[in-house]
């Protein structure tokens, strides 16, 4: 009994295959619109983001990083 009951709760959360069928055609037509520009862009040298609040030593981490 509990089984069952486990097997009805997890397969209603569970999408669909035609959900999942258009999620991925969305998706692949997306990488299809995207790939052109990522194609274009320069390559460059690697760049590194890092986000956090002012003075909290971002440059510091970053600079002992770089030294080692």
């Amino acid at each position: 009994m509990l089984e069952s009951i486990l097997e009805l709760s997890n397969s209603a959360f569970l999408p669909s295959d035609a959900v999942l069928s258009d999620t991925w055609r969305e998706l692949k037509h997306r990488c299809e619109l995207i790939q052109p520009l990522v194609s274009d862009c320069e390559v460059g040298p690697p760049q590194l983001l890092v986000v956090g609040q002012s003075n909290s030593g971002k440059s510091s981490l970053i600079n002992e990083m770089l030294e080692h």
